[in-house]
């Protein structure tokens, strides 16, 4: 991804292996969780994995994140506080534990 080359999607993907772009609003948005609000993701995805047929980590337009400062999503993290955060950053679509299938992780997507 450093390079420009982009991030691979996953072969058993609805989209098959490809390289995609990610967006740099969402690059923007992880470096200013992390440097303006000191907030220490760990992106379990941005286009690999398998997700829904028209998801937008096939375009490289969200991330997933696990672990919150070290605490894993949905035992003590603070997703709540990451997902406005995400929200006043830009994200239109926006998920975790208690949304259905996003228990453990959040989702924070751009169009």
């Amino acid at each position: 991804m450093a390079k420009g080359i982009g991030a691979a999607t996953s072969a058993n993907s609805h989209v098959g292996y490809k390289r995609v772009p990610l967006d740099p609003r969402m690059l923007r948005a992880l470096i200013t969780l992390h440097d303006r609000y000191g907030y220490k993701l760990k992106i379990s995805e941005f286009v690999g994995g398998v997700h829904g047929k028209n998801s937008r980590h096939y375009r490289g337009l969200s991330f997933d994140a696990n672990f919150i400062n070290g605490i894993h999503v949905g035992s003590g993290a603070p997703h709540k506080k990451v997902m406005k955060l995400c929200t006043t950053l830009g994200a239109t679509e926006v998920r975790g534990p208690g949304d259905p299938n996003h228990n453990t992780h959040i989702h924070c997507a751009w169009k």
